[in-house]
């Protein structure tokens, strides 16, 4: 019992008043098991689970039944009983906003009866329900009823539909009915109310709001303001509205609290038999889905946990650290799960990684041993190789004299200083300085001959002629990398302070060393790759730089490592190529940005690209080059690596172009194995950009933005190649050229060139089935002489975008298949904007605007389903034998020919077409054809359909000619004419024509007319 409380005392045969009875017996009682509740559990939650949030009904939800808690004041609650009001709850649903639902206990009078004393109305009964219990906010007498405001009970929003009990806070009445009203909740617009029918028996009505309670019953719904934290409130969740009407389907029930009950410390903690107290020891149970302990920061992150195995994670900003538990196999182990392992002391400036990419592990000869071991050892000099500190920088002292600047270097676990030193070298020839330590006495030494030492520190290689020195290659290693994983040398006139130091200010300079380097076997394991990381801005002045050994690697650094960002600029001013791969294999260019500087080359030398990033002078074979993520600029062309003399290489296998940006070249993009002096297999370009320069001539061949050989499996994707201006921004030839089997082009942006836009073409009869499809090939202007052109039998184009050609818009060969695709502003009056060869298909086209034709095909396949508009020569024009003509639609023409569909070749369909101008024409050749449930609306000046040849059949058409002729068979035998309506004019057979059979024809009062003697004419209507 709580101190200050009074409790009742018992004797025999005693009478006890009220204030006994109820103050100090029953209200004890009240209070004394609120305390006992509250002492444990002072804040709201759920006993084991808290209810989920649900609804099944518009602008409604419901609470889980079942469901125990208490509100943090004393009280329990229980879902889903008769007087929790918790199920069909109505809400306002505005969209996206958040309701905050919570429940709350209250007592209302329930039973009003007259004093057997005095008389007078008193409250008799009270019962416990959910809901919010409280005064009105104000009263308006209505006369004969009143009118509360609920504001303070309920919130801002609508509550209308839920329910609100109402009674005097001292009753003026005993009738029950009269007492006590439950009443609807509406909405006013601006707060919510409720009014009653009567005035609860008061003879002059109060408008005093103390002197009524209300009480809305069943849960506390508060919109955007969270009541988690409000006293008395046991919190549910949130429903986020859906709008009004609808019903809701996003809930929250994460923020209520589950209270532990005094059994479930059991499973956390342990009675210690030595001290007496309870010690924390978290059991693990089958089936739990969280760690026994996690410990997290205030924005609900996991910080710390520990698994139920053992294992130990420790989570910082950078990733997390590992311990592995005990029987996993890595007992003991600490590692980074993700990101680096960070080290630091009190003794150190910043922390520091404990490994790299780089340096992945120790090397072999450590393998078992520690890192303790690696680094004593080191320090001893066993794997500590000779190293430049600092300084040793080798240059031209005049005449056969080589100056070396003072500086530092590491040969033997030791450290040495070099003091500013001369050499006299031999006049033509070529040898290798180094510094000497043998004497004890730092010096400069040299030798003819290379070789990978332990006992030397290398410094350059030289060339002299003629008294002079002709060359200086500096050979320095500023890392010894005998025991990395890869041979990594920096380049780059100036570092980015967070970044290593550069080895050589060029990339030049670095190829030129490590050629040397590689000249003795021993220097490196032949498994290890080179790397050359551009740091810096280099100026390369010797070019073209020969790709000194197979399985390099030339990557630009991201300055913080940003993932993707383009490294430093790499600027060369010589009229040659950048790069010669020179016959070398597994080189990798990646990140790089590039620039040529020269002036614009307007007249390259010979006839080929010659200023490209990369070419090659050697004659070899071209085997897994990887070009990605390069930025270049300038010059004549990119790649370069054509099977034509000068620049000529052997089969090309495994090339990768992606993620490229090329602009301002005058000649090409990528230039691949043109002739047929190899072959090419497995060539993937992809998300790449080629532009050419705005102004500048090119060189008289490869004037392509993609130019590839024969190459057998070439994929071609998601590239822009041209450009626009309206008339120089594109190559001076095809945008896409490519030949061989196993061709994809898709989804490429081909603009303005002045060539053919795609061009897929047949080296070898077995080249087909390529496959061209959601590509745009555009202007602005009409510079495509052809927008895709292929050549290879049984292909796929499809769902392709061009526009603005002077020519064809598609042409294709045998068996194509032609669909899906968009054709518009053809200007070539001889041309198409689709040409296809025997055998083809051709369906689901949109063709718009053409001075030439629409469709041209020689026959043997389908013209079906395609949409024509304001094309001024044919629409549709069939000119080989056995075609099918099906489907399509043609629409107003802009300049109307008589004959929209032309048919001069034998034993061709024409059926379901519809035609908005003009008509059909078959002429002298087409014999044996079919005409057949075509709808024709307005064909023009002369004749509907025009039959000429002999052999046909023309039924079930309707022809809307108002004079004239609508079916015309003039020169023809052996027609027939079947089943066709003529809205308003004539059916003419010519006169010399013999062995036709009209029947079931009808004309809307025009003429049906044939005099041929062996004709029969029967159940023709003409009215």
């Amino acid at each position: 019992m709580i101190t200050g409380n009074t409790l009742v005392t018992l004797n025999n045969k005693q009478s006890l008043g009220l204030a006994e009875l109820w103050t100090n017996f029953f209200q004890y009682l009240e209070s004394a098991n609120a305390e006992v509740v509250q002492g444990l559990w002072s804040d709201d939650g759920w006993f084991v689970t808290s209810p989920a949030l649900t609804s099944a009904a518009n602008d409604t939800f419901d609470i889980e039944a079942g469901k125990k808690g208490t509100d943090g004041i004393g009280e329990l609650i229980q879902t889903g009983d008769a007087k929790s009001y918790d199920t069909a709850v109505p809400f306002e649903n505005a969209v996206a906003a958040v309701y905050h639902v919570g429940l709350m206990s209250c007592r209302p009078a329930t039973t009003v009866k007259a004093s057997p004393e005095t008389g007078l109305a008193q409250y008799t009964a009270r019962e416990q329900i959910v809901g919010v219990i409280g005064t009105p906010d104000a009263v308006v007498d209505n006369g004969t009823n009143v009118t509360l405001d609920l504001t303070t009970v309920t919130d801002v929003v609508t509550q209308a539909g839920r329910t609100c009990r109402v009674y005097l806070a001292s009753p003026e009445t005993s009738v029950q009915a009269e007492a006590f009203e439950t009443v609807a909740v509406t909405w006013n617009g601006t707060n919510n109310e409720i009014t009653t029918t009567g005035v609860f028996g008061q003879a002059v009505v109060s408008t005093t709001a103390a002197d009524y309670v209300v009480v809305l019953e069943g849960p506390k719904v508060i919109k955007t303001t969270d009541i988690s934290g409000d006293a008395g409130v046991l919190y549910v969740g949130t429903v986020t509205g859906t709008g009004s009407p609808s019903i809701p389907t996003v809930f929250v029930i994460t923020g209520a609290t589950l209270l532990v009950s005094i059994p479930d410390l059991n499973d956390i903690t342990d009675y210690d038999p030595g001290s007496g107290r309870l010690k924390i020891a978290v059991d693990a149970f089958a089936g739990d889905t969280l760690d026994p302990i996690t410990a997290k920061d205030t924005s609900g992150n996991i910080r710390y946990s520990v698994s139920p195995a053992g294992q130990i994670d420790i989570y910082t900003s950078g990733g997390s650290i590992l311990l592995e538990a005990a029987g996993s196999g890595l007992d003991g182990i600490i590692h980074a799960k993700s990101g680096d392992l960070l080290l630091r002391d009190a003794n150190m400036a910043a922390t520091e990684p404990l490994g790299s990419a780089t340096a992945g592990g120790l090397s072999a000869s450590f393998s078992g041993g520690s890192l303790l071991d690696a680094i004593n050892e080191a320090q001893g000099g066993q794997h500590s190789g000779p190293t430049i500190i600092e300084g040793m920088v080798a240059t031209d002292g005049g005449g056969l004299d080589l100056d070396v600047s003072s500086g530092e270097f590491r040969l033997d676990g030791n450290l040495h200083a070099l003091t500013a030193d001369t050499i006299t070298l031999a006049n033509s020839s070529t040898e290798y300085v180094y510094a000497d330590v043998t004497s004890g006495v730092v010096s400069l030494a040299k030798t003819s001959t290379y070789s990978h030492s332990l006992s030397r520190v290398w410094i350059a290689k030289t060339v002299t002629s003629g008294g002079a020195i002709t060359s200086i290659v500096p050979i320095a290693s500023r890392r010894y990398w005998s025991d990395r994983r890869d041979h990594i040398v920096y380049v780059g006139a100036s570092a980015a302070p967070a970044m290593a130091p550069s080895d050589f200010q060029t990339i030049a300079e670095a190829m030129a060393a490590i050629e040397v380097w590689t000249q003795d076997p021993s220097g490196g394991d032949p498994e290890k790759a080179w790397t050359v990381r551009v740091l810096g801005e280099c100026v390369e002045t010797e070019t073209p730089i020969a790709i000194p050994v197979d399985g390099i690697t030339i990557e630009g650094a991201a300055f913080g490592d940003i993932a993707g960002e383009t490294g430093p600029m790499i600027r060369w001013v010589g009229g040659t190529d950048l790069f010669d791969l020179n016959g070398k294999e597994r080189v990798t260019f990646r990140n790089l940005s590039t620039k040529a500087t020269i002036a614009d080359p307007t007249t390259p030398s010979g006839t080929t690209p010659s200023v490209n990033f990369l070419g090659t002078t050697a004659i070899a074979d071209v085997n897994d080059l990887v070009v990605v993520g390069c930025r270049h600029s300038g010059g004549t062309g990119f790649i370069f690596l054509p099977d034509t003399s000068p620049d000529t290489v052997g089969s090309v296998a495994g090339v990768l172009v992606k993620d490229c940006v090329v602009t301002n070249v005058v000649n090409c993009g990528v230039v691949l194995g043109q002739g047929t002096g190899g072959t090419l297999s497995q060539v993937l370009i992809a998300d790449s950009v080629f532009k050419r320069k705005s102004s500048g001539s090119s060189a008289t061949t490869f004037q392509m933005g993609i130019s590839i050989g024969y190459a057998s499996g070439l994929v071609i994707r998601n590239c822009a190649v041209g450009g626009y201006d309206g008339s120089s921004y594109g190559f001076d030839d095809d945008g896409i050229n490519v030949t061989g089997v196993g061709i994809s082009i898709t989804g490429c942006t081909v603009v303005d060139n002045a060539g053919v836009g795609i061009e897929v073409g047949q080296t070898y009869a077995t080249d087909y089935r390529a496959i061209i499809t959601g590509n745009r090939v555009l202007g602005p202007s009409t510079r495509h002489t052809t927008g895709i052109w292929c050549f290879q039998d049984m292909s796929i184009i499809s769902d392709n975008v061009v526009e603005k050609t002077s020519g064809d818009g598609i042409k294709a060969v045998e068996g194509c298949t032609v669909s899906g695709n968009s054709v518009a502003d053809s200007t070539g009056g001889s041309n198409s904007l689709i040409d296809v060869e025997a055998g083809c298909t051709v369906s689901g086209n949109r063709l718009v605007t053409g001075s030439g034709r629409g469709i041209y095909t020689l026959g043997e396949g389908a013209v079906t389903g395609n949409v024509l508009t304001a094309v001024t020569g044919y629409t549709i024009e069939v000119a080989g034998p056995r075609a099918i003509v099906s489907g399509n639609q043609i629409l107003a023409d802009s300049s109307p020919n008589d004959y929209l569909i032309l048919v001069s070749a034998e034993y061709c369909v024409l059926k379901g077409n519809v035609l908005e101008e003009g008509g059909i024409y078959f002429d002298n050749d087409a014999n044996y054809c079919v005409a057949s449930e075509n709808m024709l609306y307005a064909p023009g000046t002369t004749h509907g359909i025009y039959y000429i040849a002999n052999f046909g059949t023309i039924t079930g058409n309707f022809v809307n000619k108002a004079t004239g002729n609508g079916i015309y068979a003039d020169t023809a035998t052996d027609m027939v004419i079947n089943g066709n309506h003529i809205a308003g004019g004539d059916l003419t057979i010519g006169t010399t024509n013999v062995r036709h059979m009209v029947t079931g024809n009808k004309t809307g009062g025009g003429t049906i007319t044939a005099p041929g003697a062996s004709d029969v004419i029967a159940n023709n209507q003409t009215a």
